[in-house]
């Protein structure tokens, strides 16, 4: 793991609540776009239908039903990632693969990542 990703880390395990998380964010990763351009940039209708379409596009490609889903399709996968400790994942919308273990039971993922088999069980394999 690399130097940010350790002080990410540590710093979501013991940050108290989202305002700190947010402060240790800004510590270790450097300053986001809202602190560049300010609120009035994202609180407006503009930024909300573009943010909106954005997350409609990615929730599209999710299944209608589970059996459709990757956790189904990789189960024995997940419950070998469940067994050595994997308690969460969350799923980001973002370009290129992108993956991270944080701590000992989360995983951060990439949809796309989430929805190729292949890597979705090498990012599974990374638990025991």
């Amino acid at each position: 793991m690399d130097g940010n990703a350790g002080k990410l880390d540590e710093g979501l395990r013991t940050a108290a609540g989202p305002k700190e998380h947010a402060d240790h964010f800004r510590r270790v990763i450097g300053p986001g776009w809202r602190d560049k351009f300010g609120d009035d940039a994202f609180d407006n209708d503009s930024f909300r239908t573009w943010s909106q379409r954005r997350w409609d596009a990615q929730l599209a490609t999710l299944p209608a039903r589970v059996e459709e889903s990757a956790e189904w399709r990789d189960l024995p996968n997940l419950i070998n990632a469940w067994r050595a400790g994997l308690r969460k994942i969350i799923i980001i919308p973002c370009s290129g693969a992108f993956t991270h273990k944080l701590g000992e039971s989360v995983l951060l993922m990439d949809f796309a990542t989430r929805d190729n088999s292949d890597s979705y069980r090498q990012v599974l394999s990374t638990f025991g």
